[in-house]
Order: structure tokens, then sequence, then C-alpha cells
């Protein structure tokens, strides 16, 4: 199993990507999964973690599942 920062690595990379290819500015996302932009964006910038809840949320906006954002 991979070490949990390169976990948190490959999620972000893979948030982020799956966010640009739609389109979709990080205010948007940020207030359609219950964060405020700033942390989102200290998320994405691996400044900050995500709750569980929130990753949830990600993976529902988007129809995407929770154990494909964790794939390189």
């Amino acid at each position: 199993m991979k070490d949990l920062e390169a976990l948190y690595e490959t999620m972000r990379k893979n948030m982020k990507r799956i966010r640009e290819e739609a389109g979709v500015s990080k205010r948007e996302l940020a207030k359609e999964i219950g964060m405020d932009r700033a942390s989102y964006s200290k998320f994405e910038s691996g400044q900050r973690g995500i709750s569980l809840g929130n990753f949830y949320a990600f993976s529902q906006f988007f129809n995407v599942s929770m154990d494909e954002l964790l794939k390189d």
C-alpha cells in the first residue's frame, strides 16, 4: 500500500484534473461540496487535507467513484 502522502498527492492530482476537464471553478466546486474556496485551494495545492465528507461530496458531484480518485 502507498504511503499516505503519496495517496493524497494522487488524489489531489486526480481531483484537480477532473475539475479542470469539467470546466468547474474552485469557487463553484467548493460551494457544491461544502467548503470555502480558500480551503479547497489549499487542499488542491497540497497545503491541507480534505475531510471524508468533502471527498465523498466531490465524487458524487462529478459522478466518479472514490476508488477512481485514488488510482494512479
